[in-house]
């Protein structure tokens, strides 16, 4: 919902914090859906730039935790993340 709908802030943090429970707690499948999504990607470009954001997404040299400065480095990423690829992904 948050990369397919328009962009809500209200929604984007509620969202944001339960998506990052559930990386930090489900972080093996987290990784699988993101390969999962970037390996459907036919466009050299379009993979790219979902490889990029992903990964600026969930930059950390450690693995997530329920800390609370890594929840609001998230949520900001997040955000960016929305800006930067939500109209990639409605694309066929």
């Amino acid at each position: 919902m948050l990369v397919l709908q328009k962009h809500n802030t209200e929604m984007t943090v509620a969202a944001g914090e339960a998506l990052y429970t559930l990386v930090c707690l489900h972080q093996a499948e987290y990784s699988e859906l993101v390969e999962t999504l970037l390996s459907s990607q036919r466009d050299a470009i379009i993979y790219q730039r979902l490889a990029d954001a992903f990964n600026k997404l969930t930059a950390s040299s450690t693995p997530p935790t329920m800390d609370r400065k890594q929840k609001v480095a998230f949520l900001k990423s997040l955000e960016e993340f929305v800006a930067n690829v939500g109209g990639l992904l409605c694309v066929k």
